[in-house]
């Protein structure tokens, strides 16, 4: 399984919705 691809993955999705959001 590659959960460190998928933890890496969901924390750049974070990152692109706080950036979406906050615009």
């Amino acid at each position: 399984m590659r959960a460190c691809v998928h933890a890496r993955e969901n924390k750049e999705t974070m990152l692109l919705r706080r950036s979406s959001m906050s615009n």
